[in-house]
C-alpha cells in the first residue's frame, strides 16, 4: 500500500449563510496534565486544515467538565480550572468565527458533558465530538460527508475516525455488521442528481465516492454523529456520569446494525485520521 501523499493546504472555508448542517463539540477536562490552550488550539486549527468546506462560522462549543469536588478541593486544582476557562475565554481561535467555551457547573464526565452541551447548545441535527488533545492528520470531505449522512440517516449514524497507534485496532478492522441496509446513491444525469435506492451490506459501505466499514465495536475517539442517534444512545445509557464508551461497547456487540460505529475511510486503509496529543509532543 503507497502511503497517502502529505495533505496541501485548503483554502480558507467560506462563511455560511447562516443556516449551518453541522456544528463541533470539543470535550476537555482537568487531569494533571489537562487541559492545555496549546493543544487545544492545536486542534482547532487541524480542523481548519482537514475538514474541506468547514465554514469558517460553524458553532465550535469547547466543553469544560469540573472535576468531583474532592479532585477539585486538591491541590490548585480550584486555580487551575479557573485560569484554564479564562484563558479559553479570551482566547482567538482565528480564522474561527463563533467559538463558545461551556464550563460545568457540578463534574457531568465525557457523556454528562456531552449531554449537557446538545441541550442547551447545539442546533444542528449534526457534530462532531472532538477531543481537546486530537487533531486530524489527514483531509476529511466534510461537505460531501455531512451531505451523506442527511441523506442516509439510517445508514451513516455515527462516524470516527482512525487513531494513530490504536489499540486493538486491526481488531476494529475485523470485527464487521453484515445487515443489508437501504442506501441513497445520487448519480450525476446531466446537470442534474437522481437518486438510486441500493442494498448494500453495513459491512462496508462506498457512498457518493466515499468509504466506510462498520464494526461491532464502539469508541470515544473523534467522531461525527447525528443528533437523533446521540439523543437515542444517551437515552439507552441513562447514567451519564461516566465515558459512554463501555455501555455502547456491549450495545454494539449485541446488536451492531443499530449500535455499532462506522469508520471512515477503508477497511486495509492503515494510515491514522487523528493523533492524540501530549503536553510534551
Amino acid at each position: 500500500m503507497s502511503k497517502p501523499k502529505a495533505a496541501q493546504p485548503v483554502k480558507s472555508s467560506p462563511t455560511s449563510s447562516g443556516q449551518h448542517d453541522a456544528s463541533i463539540i470539543i470535550t476537555s477536562s482537568l487531569i494533571p496534565m489537562f487541559p492545555s490552550i496549546m493543544l487545544t488550539n492545536s486542534t482547532i486549527q487541524s480542523l481548519h486544515k482537514h475538514l474541506i468546506g468547514l465554514p469558517l462560522d460553524v458553532p465550535i462549543f469547547i466543553s469544560v467538565d469540573r472535576p468531583p469536588d474532592s479532585q477539585l478541593n486538591e491541590g490548585d486544582n480550584k486555580q487551575r480550572l479557573e485560569e484554564y476557562i479564562q484563558r479559553l475565554q479570551k482566547a482567538d481561535f482565528a480564522p474561527f468565527t463563533n467559538v463558545k467555551v461551556v464550563p460545568m457547573e457540578v463534574h457531568r464526565h465525557l457523556a454528562g458533558s456531552i449531554n449537557h452541551t446538545l441541550a442547551l447548545h447545539v442546533k444542528t441535527p449534526i457534530f462532531y465530538i472532538i477531543e481537546h488533545n486530537a487533531p486530524f492528520l489527514r483531509n476529511v470531505e466534510h461537505e460531501k460527508l455531512v451531505q451523506t449522512m442527511k441523506q442516509n440517516p439510517d445508514v451513516l449514524q455515527n462516524i470516527r475516525f482512525l487513531l494513530q497507534d490504536e489499540p486493538h485496532a486491526w481488531t476494529v478492522r475485523k470485527s464487521s455488521c453484515h445487515v443489508k441496509k437501504s442506501a441513497r446513491q445520487f448519480k450525476e444525469n446531466g446537470k442534474d442528481f437522481v437518486r438510486v435506492d441500493v442494498d448494500v451490506p453495513s459491512g462496508d459501505l462506498k457512498l457518493n465516492g466515499m468509504e466506510f466499514y462498520v464494526t461491532s465495536s464502539w469508541r470515544s475517539y473523534n467522531q461525527i454523529t447525528s443528533r437523533e442517534y446521540y439523543d437515542k444512545m444517551l437515552k439507552e445509557i441513562a447514567y451519564l456520569v461516566r465515558d459512554p464508551r463501555w455501555p455502547m461497547e456491549r450495545n454494539a456487540q449485541n446488536d451492531c446494525s443499530q449500535h455499532g460505529q462506522q469508520v471512515y475511510g477503508p477497511r486495509l486503509d492503515a494510515y491514522p485520521y487523528i493523533q492524540q496529543l501530549s503536553v510534551g509532543t
